[in-house]
């Protein structure tokens, strides 16, 4: 099949500028919550001599230099630019020499109790085109172990631990804690690795739970992209961290079902093989969770259903998920988050959203998608314009409330006639409500397109109705 243009540009998009490989050495201070790395970062490009690139604001570049030419940098906020000449034509290294204490209240910690280098943060420079070969080394206090994505090399000092990808990964992140251990096993065939604060790393006891997660994700999206899976566990953290071929979690972690895998491992796909622009990607990595339990026959994820329902208790914090930053609620980002698309789906159709989400695996490796260029890939399949559904759903926050009043009468023609009227109460959205009504032993089931504030349809029926269901197989993300 042939691929869309739109696809081919965003491709196109990731080798001028983009991050080749990366080759971090990093030195954790959590007495003092700082850090000391050296980031050499190979960037292939064709005539640039301007880059930009994301930075945590508590850190200081301290120097620059190039492999050839001369090197040029200065900070601004979140931002580190850079000059180089001549132009990069090819591939070229840059190494910049960093310290300080990553900023607070981001996804990135520092502390005697653990220490969490976050990608969301960017504690090392970022390009958003990267797709690259990667080595990190970590440095940290005696007694102290430490883990991040890729094969961990097996000589090293006391408190030096360093992982290498062959493989190409898009961020990476940094996990330590005092008496982290980690231990080895597969998921249907990619290597996993597990660690956690505990004299014996129970990998076995997870396997279980990932292995169905990871046989189906790479067949109903793409092959699993990344050289291994690390899932670390530690004590006492609340936060989820995702980078290339590791997930960071709280422990002791707790897996029900083979969805609350999914949850865990969906994140590899949207957001690493498939990157986007926003925080918004989370919301599909959720979702994604949901549509394999659903086809598993399974209730979705735990934590998911968790944050669904706890959404409806925010006091505040609520922002549309299109704008939503890595630190935004999880009750947002995957509670909200992991039911908008299927609310894009139940318009687009099945077929049309699921054979637009295949052809983005589809297409080469590329530069974060935006929403827009996902919405456009949709509407293509769907045939049909998809902007209320989006703009509803994710360029603005909240979620429907519908009311239904039913009155009832003999109809001249024989039966009663149902008389239903559906009022939206928290805003307008268009979508296909299913409502069923009953009377005594009795029900018949319709569906209604709202798209207005209040909605009056009637229908006869061979029983005389005494009440109105409202989406009874529960499938609208809304107030009840």
């Amino acid at each position: 099949m042939k691929r869309p243009e739109i696809l081919l540009a965003v491709a196109a998009s990731l080798v001028d500028p983009r991050v080749a490989k990366i080759d971090l050495d990093v030195t954790l201070d959590p007495e003092h919550g700082t850090l000391r790395e050296t980031a050499s970062l190979s960037v292939a490009a064709r005539g640039v001599a301007h880059l930009t690139f994301a930075i945590d604001e508590g850190l200081v570049v301290k120097t620059a230099r190039a492999s050839s030419g001369v090197i040029e940098h200065r900070q601004a906020g979140s931002e580190l630019i850079v000059d180089v000449d001549p132009p990069i034509d090819g591939e070229r290294t840059l190494t910049f020499a960093i310290a300080g204490q990553p900023r607070p209240k981001t996804e990135t910690e520092i502390s005697a109790q653990r220490a969490i280098l976050a990608p969301s943060s960017s504690w090392y420079p970022t390009l958003p085109g990267t797709w690259a070969a990667s080595a990190v080394t970590i440095r940290v206090p005696a007694g102290w172990g430490a883990a991040a994505s890729g094969t961990p090399t097996a000589r090293t000092a006391a408190g030096v631990f360093r992982f290498t990808n062959d493989k190409p990964v898009r961020t990476i992140a940094v996990a330590a804690a005092p008496g982290l251990k980690s231990a080895d096993g597969t998921l249907a065939a990619v290597p996993f690795r597990m660690a956690a604060v505990a004299s014996a790393v129970p990998v076995k006891s997870f396997t279980p739970r990932l292995t169905p997660a990871m046989a189906w994700l790479s067949g109903a999206l793409a092959p699993y992209a990344f050289e291994g899976f690390q899932l670390v566990t530690l004590p006492g953290y609340t936060g989820r961290v995702s980078a290339s071929g590791i997930a960071i979690v709280g422990g002791p972690l707790q897996l029900a079902t083979d969805a609350d895998g999914a949850d865990l491992l969906a994140g590899q796909w949207f957001g690493e093989a498939l990157p986007g622009d926003g925080a918004w990607i989370e919301a599909f990595a959720a979702w994604e969770a949901c549509v394999f339990a659903r086809d598993r026959g399974l209730p979705i994820p735990r934590e998911i259903a968790r944050l669904r329902g706890a959404y409806f208790q925010l006091l505040s914090g609520d922002v549309a998920l299109s704008k939503a930053q890595a630190t935004a609620p999880e009750e947002v980002i995957r509670g909200k988050g992991s039911a908008a698309p299927d609310m894009v789906r139940l318009v687009a159709g099945d077929r049309a959203m699921f054979d637009a989400i295949r052809e983005l695996f589809a297409a080469p490796a590329g530069a974060p998608l935006t929403l827009r260029d996902l919405r456009a890939v949709l509407e293509r399949h769907a045939q049909r314009p998809l902007e209320r559904a989006f703009t509803e759903w994710f360029e603005r926050p909240g979620a429907p409330e519908i009311a239904a009043e039913l009155r009832s009468f003999p109809a001249s023609s024989g039966g009663f006639r149902a008389d239903i009227r559906l009022t939206q109460k928290r805003g307008i959205y268009a979508l296909p409500v299913d409502l069923i009504i009953h009377g005594a032993g009795e029900s018949h089931r319709e569906t209604v397109e709202l798209d207005d504030e209040t909605t009056s349809v009637f229908y006869v029926v061979p029983f005389e109705p005494t009440r109105i269901e409202i989406d009874p197989l529960n499938r609208l993300f809304r107030w009840k």
